[in-house]
């Protein structure tokens, strides 16, 4: 549940002191990083994933912050149905297949094999 303050009680951006609003995103980047060489260096996750993992937790902090209270809940999606409905699978199938082919033809070009060479798969 997000605060929602009154207007007269609303903070605008002039409230703040200039030091104050350089230094703590940079405390908040610092700290993100600090949680990701954490997550790569002492549990040994791929860098790739230990950031992943900081980004998505940042994200859903910041949505927490701006109130989102967005829910697929009662809202009709193309999986309502069910996965056995032939329309959707007609579509996903194809479609799915078809990513499928183009990433693993993709990664066969040259191109291909020097993402796959300084990736590091």
């Amino acid at each position: 549940m997000a605060l929602v303050l009154p207007y007269s009680q609303q903070h605008s951006c002039m409230d703040f002191h200039g030091l104050l609003v350089c230094f703590l995103p940079l405390q908040r980047a610092g700290s993100a990083g600090l949680i990701t060489g954490l997550l790569h260096t002492k549990l040994g996750l791929n860098n790739l994933i230990s950031g992943i993992v900081v980004t998505t937790g940042l994200f859903s902090i910041m949505l927490i912050i701006a109130g989102s209270t967005i829910s697929l809940a009662g809202r009709s999606t193309i999986f309502a149905h069910g996965l056995g409905d032939a329309r959707f699978l007609t579509i996903l199938v194809p479609l799915i297949g078809a990513i499928v082919w183009a990433v693993h033809w993709f990664l066969r070009t040259e191109v291909g094999y020097l993402i796959q060479a300084t990736l590091s798969f």
